[in-house]
């Protein structure tokens, strides 16, 4: 082995970090990430979680505690499991809404591609 060899993978080792930071400096440059939420944001979600998980612990809590069988539930979803999923898939829906609103009031930059 000669010592070029060494020094050849260190300099590609440099430029290639060196092109990543100018990647990183330009993707910065369009603004905040668009997966990332917004600062606060996540703050301001915790409530509405929050009270979704409330909201879905007492309906389950009420499903299993009702003595009418079958239940009015199982006739539209099935299962518990069904009922569960379609709490949890209204709540969701109720966050996404949330976030939408969030963010479209907030000054996004509009990409072209």
């Amino acid at each position: 082995r000669s010592c070029d060899g060494i020094g050849d993978a260190a300099d590609e080792a440099r430029t290639s970090a060196s092109d990543t930071t100018e990647e990183v400096e330009e993707f910065e440059s369009f603004g905040p990430p668009l997966d990332i939420p917004p600062p606060g944001m996540l703050h301001r979600l915790a409530a509405t979680r929050d009270r979704h998980r409330s909201e879905v612990q007492e309906q389950l809590r009420s499903y299993d505690e009702s003595t009418d069988f079958p239940r009015k539930e199982d006739r539209r979803c099935g299962s518990r499991s069904g009922y569960e999923f379609v709490l949890r898939t209204k709540g969701l829906r109720q966050l996404r809404a949330e976030i939408e609103q969030e963010t479209a009031s907030e000054a996004r930059p509009q990409i072209c591609v």
